[in-house]
């Protein structure tokens, strides 16, 4: 996982031998109709345990360290046993003493040890999955960000440099950058043109590195473009079109998330069909995008397209009786792929980690 957000990580604003590493956007097309209805395997689940001390909301993020799965969950960062998903212990907790976190913006993996970026705060904390406090560094304190780029998230770049993604500031300044760059001392160097923080509203994802063309990924809620940013500025890479399932473009312009999202799940296709957009957890594979949709019918999607062949495998996972469904989570670990069940028969119950070899997909 460390490697996805550190040596993945952005040679992505590096130089791109002076030439603009932007492409025509690509139409991704997606036909739910062809979707594959996969029947889980229970033997592929490891149950997250339960109890009055490791409650979880569902997978926010997900860090598979040595034995343990390190859970994001909203205020909640809990470490489970990988085989067997016993309870191990509480990483870090919500609080205000040094060793604790306020929000959890982003997270990931250097090695055996979780950085936490926390953007109430503006700080990184650094813990081992046993719960060890390793510190808390505080890298804006001297270098301040600017008043219209607040940092959202946070991406420690390959050559020490940095990446934020920015939260907005409620309208109260003219220009709201989405995306800016940093030294490795937390200098300001640039705002990257091409994109304006839209609203407020977000989901837990956004974002991810794409190593091999040596950019990011960003994506907002019920906007079905992706965006990729370099060091030239940010431009529309990949336009979603599920066909007839094609969410409008005056849904996807309704300027507030809950709107988009009453709209999307309250309304039809005037054929009669489901919507099916809302891209969640994007990450990219060599030539392979892997990501999740949604349909308005609340029916959830794990798709990987290769953008080379414009092939495309769509599938859902469900027990056969209905009791278990995936979420929208999921997270490519090497050659597996780890997505979130849940447990239709007993809401009380933590999430389900499933696992499947990325092969299945293609």
């Amino acid at each position: 996982m460390h490697k996805y957000f550190a040596l993945a990580a952005l040679a992505v604003l590096a130089a791109c031998n002076g030439k603009n590493n932007y492409d025509a956007p690509k139409e991704l097309r997606v036909d739910a109709d062809r979707c594959v209805a996969v029947d889980v395997d229970t033997t592929r689940m490891v149950r997250l345990e339960a109890s009055d001390s490791s409650r979880l909301f569902g997978i926010d993020r997900l860090l598979p360290i040595g034995g343990a799965y390190v859970v994001s969950s909203r205020s909640k960062l809990r470490a489970f046993d990988k085989a067997t998903g016993r309870y191990l212990c509480d990483v870090a907790k919500y609080g205000t003493a040094e060793q604790d976190f306020s929000d959890i913006s982003n997270a990931w993996s250097c090695g055996d040890t979780i950085m936490l970026f926390d953007a109430n705060t503006k700080s990184v904390g650094k813990y081992l999955a046993d719960g060890t406090f390793v510190g808390k560094d505080h890298p804006f304190r001297n270098t301040q960000f600017r008043k219209n780029q607040p940092p959202r998230m946070l991406f420690k770049l390959a050559d020490g440099s940095v990446i934020t993604i920015n939260g907005s500031t409620g309208g109260s300044t003219q220009r709201n950058p989405l995306v800016s760059l940093y030294g490795n001392d937390y200098s300001y160097r640039k705002a990257l043109p091409g994109r304006q923080v839209k609203e407020s509203s977000y989901l837990m994802d956004g974002a991810c590195p794409d190593s091999i063309r040596q950019r990011m990924l960003i994506w907002e809620p019920l906007r079905d473009t992706v965006f990729a940013a370099n060091s030239t500025g940010i431009r529309p890479a990949y336009v979603l079109n599920t066909g007839k399932n094609s969410l409008p473009a005056y849904i996807q312009n309704l300027p507030h998330m809950r709107e988009r999202l009453s709209a999307f799940f309250s309304k039809e296709n005037g054929n009669g069909t489901a919507y099916v957009s809302l891209i969640r957890y994007l990450q990219p594979d060599g030539d392979n995008l892997y990501f999740c949709l949604t349909g308005s019918d609340r029916r959830n999607y794990l798709v990987r397209y290769d953008t080379t062949s414009d092939s495309c495998n769509v599938r859902t996972y469900a027990s056969a009786d209905g009791r278990y469904s995936q979420t929208t989570f999921f997270l490519l670990d090497c050659d597996s792929l780890r997505m979130e069940l849940r447990d239709n028969a007993n809401i009380e119950s933590n999430p389900i980690i499933y696992s499947i070899h990325k092969h299945e997909l293609q």
